[in-house]
């Protein structure tokens, strides 16, 4: 009861929070939509309704995964008799990790980008863009990440905390308001940021293969992944991809079918005969 409880109260919090962030977007937007905006939203939002059910897996699988290494004593951390303390620190540094090394895997695996492309596809990033994954790539992350709990031995309360915050995170990055200059910089030095993350939403290759950090950057910094912040740019980001640009392709069904559309065969010699430096629509990777 008091699980299901605690999950009601995570789900209602995330719920506010994304309220809370489209009335900001409204009230103080950072940019102008470009064009229409309700297919936009109709598609990111029945997406993730769609989905919803597929989406509690990740969820699933990491609890199940957790109790089972709890249970067992499987881990790596219940090898190692820390204070609670450092395991809880240990666990949360874990996950993000964990999940920035799952993104770039996304970003470096054809078939993988494929997928992880329709949240990259977004011709604009507001609050909604959270939620724009493709149900694949929710079960295929699921199951890696639910091996590596399973192996470091990460407890089901720590799994929850860092869900939550990775979520409230995320939700911040992509909405589309003005955030003061001082705070942004502030708040940067150790987290993801709006500014932080537009970069990674660059229609420009070399910016949408950086800036993977999930709630930390400081793993972008020491893997030499980070791209700067959007504030440090001369000229304002483009996102989204060369391809699926038009309303039409923000609809659900093309959402759904966008992994297996007609792209570019050969992007790499594509980029090279052009010397650009957009965004690819097969695979972003050099």
């Amino acid at each position: 009861m008091q699980d299901a409880l605690s999950g009601e109260t995570s789900a209602l919090a995330i719920f506010g929070l994304f309220l809370l962030a489209g009335a900001l977007e409204l009230l103080w937007p950072h940019r102008q939509h470009n064009g229409p905006i309700t297919k936009r939203w109709f598609g990111n939002v029945t997406l993730y309704v769609l989905s919803g059910a597929i989406m509690l897996v990740p969820a699933i699988v990491a609890f199940a995964a957790a109790l089972a290494s709890h249970v067992t004593r499987f881990g790596l951390l219940d090898a190692m008799p820390l204070p609670p303390v450092y395991t809880w620190t240990v666990g949360i540094l874990a996950m993000d990790a964990l999940a920035y090394a799952n993104h770039r895997l996304d970003h470096n695996i054809g078939v993988l980008w494929r997928i992880h492309a329709v949240h990259h596809s977004d011709p604009e990033i507001d609050a909604t863009t959270t939620f724009r994954h493709h149900p694949l790539e929710v079960m295929l992350d699921s199951l890696l990440v639910g091996g590596c709990v399973l192996l470091i031995g990460i407890s089901p309360a720590q799994v929850a905390v860092y869900s939550l915050l990775a979520m409230a995170i995320q939700l911040v990055a992509h909405t589309n308001i003005q955030v003061p200059v001082r705070l942004e910089r502030g708040l940067g030095t150790v987290l993801v940021t709006p500014g932080f993350h537009q970069m990674h939403h660059s229609r420009e290759v070399g910016q949408t293969n950086s800036n993977y950090g999930q709630v930390f950057v400081f793993w972008d910094h020491l893997f030499g992944s980070n791209s700067g912040r959007a504030a440090d740019r001369q000229r304002p980001i483009e996102f989204g991809l060369d391809h699926f640009r038009d309303a039409g392709s923000q609809l659900p069904h093309r959402l759904l079918l966008q992994p297996v559309l007609p792209q570019h065969s050969s992007p790499q010699s594509e980029d090279q005969a052009s010397g650009t430096t957009r965004n690819r629509s097969v695979s972003p990777v050099s």
